[in-house]
C-alpha cells in the first residue's frame, strides 16, 4: 500500500511475479509482465 501511496512504480513491480496480468474492462488492452505493468503505472502516475 506504501509503494502505490508513494507512487514508486519501481516498488510496485518488485511487489509482483514477472506474469502479472492486468486487464480494465471494457477497454481492450491489456498489460502482461512486470515491464508492460511499469510502463502502465508509470504513465497512470505522470
Amino acid at each position: 500500500m506504501r509503494a502505490f501511496e508513494l507512487a514508486d512504480v519501481e516498488g510496485l513491480k518488485r511487489l509482483l511475479t514477472e506474469d502479472v496480468l492486468m486487464e480494465m474492462p471494457p477497454m481492450l488492452n491489456g498489460f502482461s509482465g512486470r515491464g508492460d505493468y511499469g510502463l502502465f503505472m508509470e504513465w497512470v502516475f505522470a
